[in-house]
């Protein structure tokens, strides 16, 4: 725990001064400056040893155990019985709001230049992958043809958001056999369920 919070705290530390200049001088700029690094790499410190203390006795005291689970039978049924479709299910809903509200998907520049070279509008570079550019453009084709553009990126972010969906869930297939704690899992899946840049970046067309 010690080694992990002075590392975290290190990269918090180093991190603010790279986001500020670029550069180590909101460490080292002068005497002054390398106290207050050094006053902030102890907050940071202080901060992660004692989250990680209380995580640690939380989970460790996890009143939540293979015995009394079998008690509520949607856990039972999600984490025990059909981790991967159940936890699959749980994800899709809380991604859900994202699929319905940023439809038909979110375009990246970079796949918006993938695009471009597929329908000829810039050259074609090794800058992205072919396979994925291919790809891309065969589904915005096939989307097009059945409706429109619109379509064809849809097709495109949901059946990816699908399989990062599916892969995530698999995790918690190896957390079931690994006899990680419940409480761990519902954590875990809340995580990536509310975090936004999970299912944000699963339902950008990107590479």
């Amino acid at each position: 725990i010690v080694i992990f919070a002075l590392i975290n705290a290190l990269i918090f530390v180093l991190g603010k001064s790279f986001m500020q200049g670029d550069d180590l001088n909101l460490i080292i700029l002068h005497n002054g400056q390398t106290c207050v690094a050094l006053f902030a790499l102890i907050g940071y410190f202080v901060v992660f040893y004692v989250l990680l203390c209380s995580a640690f006795y939380f989970f460790d005291n996890s009143k939540l155990n293979q015995s009394n689970i079998k008690s509520n039978k949607i856990l039972y049924c999600m984490f025990e019985l059909h981790p991967l479709i159940g936890c699959s299910c749980v994800l899709l809903m809380f991604w859900g709001p994202y699929i319905i509200f940023y439809y038909p998907g979110i375009l990246h520049y970079d796949g918006y230049d993938q695009l471009k070279m597929y329908y000829g509008y810039s050259t074609w570079t090794t800058h992205h992958p072919v396979f994925s550019t291919l790809l891309m453009g065969r589904i915005m084709d096939f989307g097009k043809q059945i409706a429109s553009d619109e379509l064809g990126v849809f097709l495109y972010t949901f059946f990816q958001s699908l399989i990062f969906i599916f892969t995530i869930s698999y995790g918690f297939k190896y957390m079931k056999e690994w006899k990680i704690p419940h409480k761990l899992r519902i954590a875990f899946l809340l995580f990536y369920g509310i975090v936004p840049i999970f299912p944000m970046y699963a339902y950008t067309e990107i590479k």
